[in-house]
């Protein structure tokens, strides 16, 4: 399996996360294709986040432990903060595509 997302971060911009596809990675033609790939997405996006926690508690540069409660927290609480800590709520972030 190849999947590729990008996910570009710049508290500078007015919408401080972006996630896309590469050009010519396909739009979906249909909503259980939109749904398929934004599970791929996710899973892929959920994996690289899990290689990225390991890699860093294998080379003694933060507890797996510590990291994966900091998701996990993160993830229940669902917030998204901007720069400045301010909680953006679901309607924000659907707005600027986050």
């Amino acid at each position: 399996m190849k999947n590729v997302v990008i996910v570009d971060i710049d508290t500078d911009r007015e919408q401080a996360v972006q996630i896309m596809k590469p050009s010519g990675g396909g739009v979906p033609s249909n909503a259980e294709e939109a749904q398929n790939m934004v599970a791929m997405d996710i899973r892929s996006l959920t994996e690289g986040l899990v290689t990225l926690v390991i890699g860093s508690h294998l080379n003694d540069y933060s507890s797996k432990e510590d990291n994966f409660a900091d998701i996990v927290d993160h993830l229940r609480g669902g917030l998204t903060l901007d720069e400045n800590g301010i909680e953006i709520t679901d309607e924000e972030v659907g707005k600027n595509g986050g």
